[in-house]
């Protein structure tokens, strides 16, 4: 896919829920514990450094938690419009973001790891990353 401006909760909001919530629990273990560790030389700066950085570290990951009930609750709505697509009108009714959010969630329960950032954003012609046994394979939607 071509480069993106996404900044990190857009990609989380695409990524699966438990991304988000690894991300959250790493920030805060790195801002808590990993980050202090390294800093601490006993000066007065340092410890004024590592107490913001502590303070810091529960807002930041409540934050990356947000993206993660966002992501479930887009992926139980695409699995719900697939189930719910029975013919070709309902595929010529919807809006081209929802088609590409179809045929990923198709892909996706087929086995393949899916990668698709649904936006209005320019993508290069590639709408769909797939991937399954080391293969990569690129989608291109036409509505």
């Amino acid at each position: 896919m071509a480069k993106r401006n996404d900044h990190l909760l857009v990609l989380l909001t695409d990524a699966p829920w438990w991304v988000s919530v690894v991300v959250s629990g790493c920030a805060y273990v790195a801002l808590t514990y990993l980050f202090p560790y390294y800093l601490d030389n006993g000066t007065v700066t340092s410890k004024g450094v590592i107490q913001a950085l502590q303070r810091i570290a529960v807002y930041l990951s409540l934050i990356l938690l947000l993206p993660a009930p966002i992501s479930l609750l887009k992926r139980f709505t695409s699995k719900k419009r697939l189930l719910k697509t029975a013919s070709f009108a309902h595929l010529h009714q919807m809006h081209w973001l929802e088609f590409e959010a179809l045929v990923g969630e198709y892909y996706r329960q087929k086995g393949f790891r899916v990668s698709q950032c649904l936006s209005h954003a320019p993508d290069g012609g590639v709408d769909i990353e797939l991937q399954k046994d080391g293969e990569l394979l690129l989608v291109q939607c036409k509505h």
